[in-house]
Formats: structure tokens, C-alpha cells, sequence
């Protein structure tokens, strides 16, 4: 019969793998230690104790546990890799790779330990090494999933996109209810500009799992970049009702209602973006910018100035974005001095800028600095010759210079050339027209910039160019028309 000591550890053991397995962690500390007062000698013990104070965050303790079945089994593949994620777990990826290369040596250690090995090489930054180490993985395992989801990611970072799109393709191949690697071929895909098919794919996983925010995320933001709003919106809002801090999908959301000019729901969208950190601290909410400029301060303490330049110039350019919305916003309140700076601010952080220089021209004309709003505008029009509203805008600072009619009516008709629907050149025109006395051409312009949807009656009332045909009976008869019908 069985010693009752021998029915005592065996009913202890029992418990501890119940423990284990219900994850229970603490618990199963306690019965470990314990376990390991009564047979220090016992390797299965310590592994399990190592193993419970990893899970529990108690690294100095795992690692004594490791050490200790290392030193009477130097070969145990199973713990060789165990010290490999130890060290992974602290950011030590040189102990992560110098375990993970032992395991390769040892004779049970099957995959994992290059698979261990390609993960030390990929936080490392070696991603060349990594590649060759799951293309060896790929070579001994063709079965195993994991060497080509890995190479994947490798060629994701190597900006080898096609590469990448076939590797998860083969691992699709081998397990195609993988929603995981349908939303990586997403992304490949929409790296490769082939939105349609990232679209397909975002679909899939999320058939797969319907209920993961991610993935409805991903077909929302799919459907914004094919410019498909009212599509993307369903499954935006799925997104933020299963994960309510969702940040990213909030913003789609408001970027999306922002395009459909829902401008309420918009704001409402804003801000459950901004929620967590409405003053914009964390980096949390601002990942990009926070990401970009975490990275040009390494490439600065590296030495490597040029990289780090280029970091911050990215950067910049989106500070530039917001000094132009701050400049259109305070140029809408007739703040045009306030307007001038910021606008003159972006332009300094992007100097060519055509939407920017066309606005610092509006300023400037605003601001009767005629001469300063033709330089400006005209270096729009250097900057891109198809911008409609430049050359339109042209024609209003002309329009304002004596003897200079002939030449705005050319700017006028150059911006209808470029975009027939621009319904204040048409109305530009006809003012002047009206102030030439020519009626039949004044109205027929004026008649133009209605049907193309002008209905500022309240401008239209006060414009002086227009006094010599207020009491025209044709002239009141076009107004009181498209009065009637706003």
C-alpha cells in the first residue's frame, strides 16, 4: 500500500494542476511552494513554480526556478525557451536570443526555438536575420502556420508587400477561419492601394468574428478610404458600441459624418474621440505624432540628425493643418488679422501650400492689402495652375483694381474651365457686367450662378454692383424666383 505521506503529495499535485488550469494563479503559488518545502528534488515542481511566478509578474522567482531545472537538465528545451521569454519580458532581447539559440541545440526542441529565435531578431531590429531564420523554419516545418504568418510581419516591416500578401495568403491556405490573418492580408492589401480586396478581406475576419470591434473597425475605415462614408458608418458605430473607448473608431466616425456635412453628429463623434484626453496629454490618443517624435528623439541621441530632422518635419506639417483651420476659423469671425498670422504660420512649416496661399490672399484682400493678396494668390496659382478657387480668387482681388475688369473676367472664366459648378464666378461675372451696364450678360451670369445653387439673397441685396438693375423688371423677376425656391 502507498504511504499515506506518498496519498497526501498526490492529492497536492492533483490540486495544483486543477489550479493551473483554472488559472488561479496565487493559489497555485502557495500549493507550489509547499509542494517544493516537502521534495525540493522535484524538477516538475520547480517548472511549474517558475512557470505560475511568470504568470503572476514574479520574474526573480521564475528565473530561480529555471535556473535551478537548468542546472540538473542544461538541455531542457522547454526551459531553455522559458528563460528566453523571461528575458523578453524585461526588454533584455539579447538574453532573448542567447536562450533562444541554445534551445535550437538541443535535440527535442522541434520549431519553437526558431521561432524564438526570429522574434529575438525582430525586436532586435534584424530583420534580414529573422527572415532567414523562418525561411529555415518554413524549410524543416511546411505545416506549421506560424513561419509564414511571421514572415508576414517580417515583410510588412521590410515594406516587401507583395511578399507579405503571398506568406499570409499561404498561411490562409492552411487555416482559412483565421480572422487574425484575413485583417494582416487586409493591411497588406491597403498598403498595396488594392482597397477593394482589403476590403474583402476585413469582411471576412469579420464574419469570422462579428463581435470583435477591431475588425469592424477595420471594414469601416475600409469603406472611408473608397470614399464610401454612408457604408463605413453601420460599422463604425458597431465598433464603438462593443468597445465604447474605441478612440480611433470615434474619430472615423466624426471624419466620416464630417464628409456627409452631419456636422452634429460630427462634434458628437469629436469628442468621444477626445474623451479619454481631452487636453490631448497622453500619446495614448496621439499615438502618430507621439510614435514619430518618441522616434526622432532616438535618431537624435544616436547621432543619426538627419533621420531625426526628418521625424520632426513630419510632425510639423500636421501643426501646419491646424494653423491653417485656426486661421479659417477666426477669418469666418472677421478676425482677419488674427486669420493673417496663422495662416502666414503655416505657410512657414509649408511654404507652397496653394489652399494656404489662396487663404493668406483672402486675408490680405480683407484687409485692403491689395498688392500683398496679388502676390499671394498669384503664388497659389504657381503652385498649382488647376486650382479653380485660386484663379476665381484672382479675379476678385483684380476685380477690385481700377481698370482691371478685363483681366478678372479672364481669372473668372479660367476657374469655370476648371470647375463649372463654381457658382461665384458666375456670380462675379455678372457683377461685372451689372456695373459695365451690360443687363443681358449680367443676368444671364447671374442666372447661371443660381441654377448652380447661389442663394445669399442677403449679399445679393447689399452687392452696389447690382444698383443700376434693382429696379429692372427682368432682374426682379430672377431674384424673386430663386427667392421663392431656396
Amino acid at each position: 500500500m502507498p504511504k499515506k505521506k506518498d496519498k497526501h503529495l498526490d492529492v497536492l499535485k492533483d490540486l495544483l494542476s486543477d489550479l493551473i488550469h483554472a488559472r488561479e494563479w496565487q493559489k497555485a503559488r502557495v500549493i507550489a511552494q509547499h509542494l517544493i518545502k516537502i521534495d525540493s528534488k522535484d524538477l516538475g515542481l520547480r517548472t511549474a513554480l517558475g512557470m505560475i511566478s511568470f504568470e503572476i509578474n514574479q520574474l526573480d522567482e521564475a528565473e530561480e526556478c529555471f535556473r535551478h531545472v537548468l542546472d540538473a537538465d542544461p538541455d531542457n528545451a522547454n526551459i531553455l525557451l522559458n528563460m528566453s521569454a523571461l528575458c523578453a519580458y524585461r526588454g533584455d532581447f539579447k538574453g532573448q536570443l542567447e536562450w533562444a539559440l541554445r534551445a535550437t541545440q538541443c535535440e527535442e526542441g522541434g520549431p519553437q526555438p526558431l521561432f524564438a529565435v526570429s522574434d529575438a531578431y525582430i525586436r532586435l531590429g534584424q530583420l534580414t536575420d529573422a527572415e532567414a531564420e523562418l525561411e529555415r523554419a518554413a524549410e524543416l516545418y511546411p505545416e506549421d502556420i506560424r513561419s509564414h504568418r511571421m514572415l508576414g510581419h517580417v515583410y510588412l516591416a521590410l515594406q516587401r508587400l507583395r511578399k507579405a500578401r503571398d506568406e499570409f495568403r499561404a498561411a490562409l491556405r492552411m487555416d482559412f477561419s483565421d480572422a487574425g490573418l484575413w485583417c494582416d492580408l487586409g493591411h497588406t492589401l491597403s498598403l498595396l492601394e488594392k482597397y477593394p480586396d482589403a476590403l474583402a478581406a476585413f469582411l471576412r475576419a469579420l464574419h469570422l468574428e462579428p463581435d470583435d470591434p477591431l475588425y469592424a473597425y477595420n471594414v469601416g475605415n475600409a469603406y472611408l478610404t473608397l470614399n464610401k462614408s454612408e457604408k463605413a458608418i453601420p460599422y463604425l458605430m458597431k465598433a464603438v458600441q462593443r468597445d465604447p473607448d474605441y478612440s480611433l473608431a470615434h474619430y472615423d466616425l466624426g471624419l466620416a459624418f464630417l464628409s456627409m456635412a452631419k456636422y452634429e453628429e460630427s462634434v458628437t463623434a469629436s469628442k468621444a474621440a477626445l474623451r479619454a484626453d481631452p487636453d490631448m496629454v497622453s500619446q495614448q490618443t496621439n499615438l502618430g505624432m507621439g510614435a514619430t517624435s518618441n522616434l526622432g528623439i532616438a535618431f537624435m541621441n544616436l547621432g543619426k540628425y538627419p533621420e531625426a530632422e526628418d521625424c520632426f518635419r513630419k510632425n510639423l506639417k500636421l501643426a501646419a493643418s491646424t494653423y491653417f483651420n485656426l486661421g479659417l476659423t477666426l477669418f469666418r469671425q472677421e478676425r482677419y488679422e488674427e486669420s493673417l498670422l496663422n495662416f502666414q504660420r503655416a505657410l512657414e512649416i509649408e511654404p507652397n501650400d496653394p489652399e494656404y496661399l489662396d487663404l493668406l490672399s483672402n486675408a490680405f484682400l480683407e484687409l485692403g492689402r491689395l498688392d500683398e493678396a496679388m502676390e499671394a494668390i498669384r503664388a497659389a496659382i504657381a503652385a498649382d495652375e488647376n486650382y479653380a478657387l485660386a484663379h476665381y480668387d484672382l479675379g476678385t482681388v483684380l476685380a477690385q483694381m481700377k481698370g482691371q475688369d478685363a483681366a478678372a473676367l479672364r481669372a473668372f472664366k479660367r476657374s469655370l474651365e476648371l470647375d463649372k459648378n463654381l457658382f461665384w464666378a458666375y456670380y462675379s461675372i455678372g457683377c461685372i457686367y451689372a456695373k459695365q451696364g451690360k443687363k443681358k450678360s449680367a443676368l444671364r451670369f447671374l442666372g447661371k450662378a443660381f441654377q448652380k445653387g447661389f442663394r445669399d439673397m442677403a449679399h445679393l441685396e447689399q452687392d452696389s454692383d447690382w444698383e443700376g438693375l434693382r429696379e429692372d423688371p427682368d432682374f426682379q423677376a430672377l431674384t424673386a424666383k430663386y427667392a421663392a425656391n431656396p
